[in-house]
């Protein structure tokens, strides 16, 4: 990229993450609000959006339909499917590993009330007896 470009320079980016997405002092190089997207996860792995933000932003405003401008809107629009789908088979996933632990869960409740049956079938035999025993004496 070249030098002297407001809107993008790693080492603000760098700062803005490490002090967790404050841009407050720094509007010329954020212009979107907090609630953005890679905002609300701040961390490396999203180094990508904030640079196809900013990517986006200069594409706006010069307003060309160029390959570039063309290249970055569809670079931006590919890492947010890809990140849909990734959120999406998590909260699959998720959900399906939950589900899967309250079956067994349930199912270790079962057993727990099988051995409780068969002791308690065991005891009443054993009285049935005793008390049959008892009786023939």
């Amino acid at each position: 990229m070249k030098k002297g470009r407001k809107y993008w320079v790693q080492g603000n980016v760098r700062t803005l993450l490490d002090n967790g997405g404050d841009y407050s002092g720094n509007k010329d190089y954020f212009p979107f609000p907090k609630t953005c997207g890679p905002f609300r996860k701040v961390g490396d792995q999203h180094d990508h959006y904030l640079s196809l933000l900013m990517l986006r932003s200069e594409s706006r405003l010069h307003s060309k339909l160029t390959v570039t401008n063309l290249a970055v809107e569809t670079m931006f629009l590919v890492f947010w499917i890809n990140d849909l789908i990734m959120a999406s088979a998590i909260t699959y996933y998720g959900k399906l590993l939950s589900k899967l632990s309250k079956q067994r869960m349930t199912l270790a409740e079962n057993e727990i009330e099988l051995r409780q049956i068969k002791r308690q079938f065991k005891v009443h035999l054993q009285n049935v007896i005793f008390f049959k025993s008892l009786k023939k004496s």
